[in-house]
């Protein structure tokens, strides 16, 4: 059972669930000051210890780390007890106490551990240490010899690590991490956790500015900590000087960030030394209208590179800039065809900000290429403008529908744009004929992006076209247009049903791409064409890995109903792909999967947290939305204690359903069963300031539930805490 809203977005291996026993300590003093009892998932803490003694595999010790995890944060007896499995004379058993043993009473073990004869042990244990931060002060000595090795091995990472969560709790600690900051030896792990210390670490690394060898290395960490934080950039940019490019380029970045009239400098660093190291990214400025004069000021500018990441930076304002119009619809006319792209590009949201000031340079624009241009360039940027100006100025669509009328490339291009701009136009069918017509690849790749299902007169022309294709005789090159017909089919929804057939004969084409096409055109099918279940299933029996044809099962509907015994069996496959094909499956079938999905999550075992059947049902019932209340609203009402906890689960994620499900959320927070109020916790802030006090749960007599009470604080701190 994979108990995912209280885990951890990522754990090593086979400890991958402990982290619903929640990371760090109680973060509300009440809770914090809570006397434990010693059971977790209605089991007493001495049980999990012994499991974990006599495993011999990883799922037994996974279950009770999971469960000893919570326990030893919270306790420091069941920490005591649980001493002797550091040493075990398994290194599976060390390794899982190792991980799941965070109380400040195991630390002196937890030393000794680091060295264990066994690297993973010497990880966990390291990366405890780091988790139980100023209460692993005594360890310093211990992490700074593995530190001093500076091998960049992971332990040596983790150790870095838990002497800055350590922090001044040591006096030797901070400095030991600090003297790591070298420019002839960048250490990501160094950056990232000095980054993360935030605006304590400023004060430490800014000293570092003096000293030769490492003030390019602090800098980097400062510039990196300098958007959240206070930094002195005067005196970052002093210890930087012309040596490092790179540098002075985000110096640039973050001065112009800072005050717009530093943008012309930043921009012009860009233009020349972009390339070197940001170039596929883009300048990545964002402004707003204070940055209205710098700007008009780079559009003058003689230096082409200037200019066109000018209009990239114009393009990307996220305030209105009117005035910056007419200097960008000025460059239209520009002798170089990537200025005039530029500007045409940025003209695609700035052309609203003063439609009348831009209206008649783009349709220029769109008529007049220079010879040595590459063809479609501009005009594609300026039809696109047109179109979006279009939108939300009427005077537009007169001059793009004259465009349409002529012959030339530029028509496509112009019915393309009103198409994508209007699409509830009474003449939005002849401009996608129009745009159809174009032999341009470029131009009927946007068609086939439109959602032009509901267009009889287009989808007749696309249907036609993809039927030819699909059945003419196969040969060995024809394996691009074969999948373009089926992409194309795949966009016209019911219109293609007379080509089912043609889809079903390309289910075992030699092809693996064009098989693939050809199952998921039918998955658009399945509503329409209930002839085409019968080999849908036998490919989906067939091969239970062709995860394509399990999930368009659920497509077919009532049809599908002999199909629900093979589903609900392959929520239990061994593959998280196919189970979660057949999650889709049954979560499109609706209510005729109601009772085989309830019995899965009735039949769960509670007490694992093992991600399987009972997961992907309740995927299965949350993909349904507000269609599944009714089977919820009974499962939460349910005799047996597992289906009520997943339904209330359940119920809690689909958003539009919170206010109906606060009563029964209420109900479950007092239920008999700790998975069920577990399972409620959870969501206990929905219930706003009616919410009965997270206190309670902290108390509750069993681990899972105040292992929940302990991570709901934590979510409620993380989300208090000052970005």
């Amino acid at each position: 059972m994979g108990h995912a809203s209280l885990v951890g977005a990522s754990m090593p291996s086979h400890h991958h669930a402990i982290a619903i026993a929640v990371l760090g300590t109680l973060s509300a003093a009440a809770l914090a000051q809570v006397a434990p009892t010693e059971v977790f998932r209605g089991v007493p803490a001495e049980q999990w210890i012994e499991r974990v003694r006599a495993a011999t595999a990883d799922e037994p010790l996974r279950q009770a780390g999971v469960a000893l995890y919570g326990l030893t944060s919270e306790s420091a007896t069941v920490a005591e007890k649980c001493l002797p499995l550091l040493a075990h004379e398994s290194a599976l058993v060390r390794r899982s106490a190792t991980w799941f043993l965070g109380h400040p009473v195991v630390v002196p073990a937890l030393v000794e551990a680091l060295g264990d004869p066994d690297v993973e042990v010497r990880e966990n244990a390291t990366r405890t240490l780091g988790r139980l931060g100023r209460d692993a002060a005594p360890a310093t000595p211990r992490l700074l010899r593995r530190v001093a090795a500076v091998d960049g091995e992971f332990d040596w990472q983790l150790a870095v690590d838990a002497l800055l969560a350590i922090g001044d709790a040591h006096p030797d600690a901070l400095p030991a991490v600090l003297a790591l900051v070298r420019d002839d030896r960048e250490s990501m792990e160094v950056r990232t956790g000095l980054g993360n210390l935030g605006a304590p670490a400023v004060p430490l690394l800014m000293p570092l500015l003096q000293q030769p060898g490492r003030a390019r290395a602090a800098a980097a960490i400062l510039l990196d900590l300098a958007a959240d934080q206070k930094v002195d950039v005067d005196a970052v940019a002093r210890a930087v000087g012309d040596a490092d490019d790179r540098l002075q380029l985000r110096i640039a970045k973050l001065r112009a960030e800072r005050d717009p009239r530093a943008i012309p400098a930043y921009v012009r660093s860009f233009a020349r030394h972009g390339d070197k190291f940001e170039h596929r990214m883009g300048i990545d400025l964002r402004v707003g209208a204070a940055a209205t004069e710098p700007l008009l000021a780079l559009l003058r500018d003689s230096d082409d590179e200037v200019l066109v990441w000018t209009c990239d930076v114009a393009g990307a304002a996220h305030e209105r800039l009117p005035k910056v119009v007419p200097a960008l619809a000025s460059l239209l006319t520009h002798e170089q065809p990537r200025v005039r792209a530029a500007a045409a590009e940025a003209l695609q949201t700035r052309a609203v900000d003063a439609p009348a000031l831009c209206l008649q340079p783009l349709i220029v624009a769109t008529r007049t290429e220079a010879p040595d241009a590459e063809p479609d360039w501009v005009a594609r940027r300026a039809c696109t403008a047109l179109g979006k100006l279009a939108a939300a100025f009427p005077g537009a669509v007169e001059p793009l529908r004259s465009l349409c009328a002529g012959e030339a490339e530029v028509g496509a291009f112009a019915a393309l744009a009103l198409a994508s701009a209007l699409p509830e136009h009474a003449e939005r069918e002849s401009w996608l004929r129009r745009a159809m017509a174009s032999t341009n690849p470029w131009i009927g790749q946007e068609v086939r992006a439109l959602s032009f299902a509901d267009t009889a007169p287009v989808a007749s022309t696309a249907l036609a076209d993809a039927t030819k294709v699909l059945a003419a005789p196969a040969t060995p090159d024809d394996t691009r247009e074969r999948l373009a017909a089926l992409r194309l089919l795949d966009r016209i929804d019911a219109h293609a049903k007379p080509a089912a057939a043609l889809v079903r004969a390309h289910f075992d084409h030699a092809d693996l791409e064009v098989r693939s096409a050809a199952r998921w055109t039918v998955r658009d099918l399945a509503p329409h064409c209930p002839e085409l279940f019968a080999p849908v299933f036998a490919l989906a029996r067939a091969g239970s890995d062709d995860t394509i044809a399990i999930a368009s099962l659920g497509r077919f509907g009532d049809v599908a109903k002999p199909a629900l015994p093979f589903l609900r069996s392959l929520l239990s496959h061994d593959s998280q792909d196919v189970q979660r094909s057949a999650s889709v499956a049954l979560g499109d079938l609706g209510r005729i999967a109601d009772d085989a999905l309830c019995a899965l999550l009735a039949d769960d075992d509670p007490g694992s947290d093992a991600v399987g059947a009972a997961h992907f049902a309740a995927e299965a019932l949350l993909q349904r939305g507000t269609a599944a209340f009714p089977v919820l609203q009974r499962a939460a009402g349910d005799e047996r204690p597992t289906l009520r906890g997943w339904a209330i689960d359940v119920l809690g994620r689909i958003e539009p359903l919170r206010e109906r499900a606060a009563p029964l959320l209420r109900t479950a927070l007092q239920d008999r069963h700790w998975f069920v109020r577990g399972r409620a916790v959870q969501f206990l802030d929905l219930l706003g300031k009616d919410a009965p006090a997270l206190e309670l749960f902290g108390a509750d007599p069993d681990g899972y539930v105040r292992a929940a009470a302990r991570h709901l604080a934590e979510r409620r701190r993380h989300e208090l805490r000052p970005r």
